[in-house]
């Protein structure tokens, strides 16, 4: 079936692609926090900009950075 097996590190961020997605939301509130919304409501917002696009990307991302193609 042309299957190969990678033994990832027992810790390892940047193969997982939510980590890159948390720290999108995390930089995007640093930058453009609103105070007359609430948190919850900020946070919401910044999850809610993250585009499917953007998701694709950060898998990309974690593939190169691993080695896979």
């Amino acid at each position: 079936n042309n299957v190969s097996i990678r033994f990832l590190p027992a810790y390892s961020p940047e193969l997982n692609p939510a980590k890159l997605v948390f720290g999108y939301v995390k930089n995007h509130l640093r930058l453009y926090r609103d105070s007359t919304l609430s948190l919850e409501s900020d946070i919401e917002s910044a999850f809610g900009r993250a585009t499917y696009p953007m998701m694709c990307r950060f898998y990309k991302k974690c593939c190169r950075t691993f080695g896979a193609k």
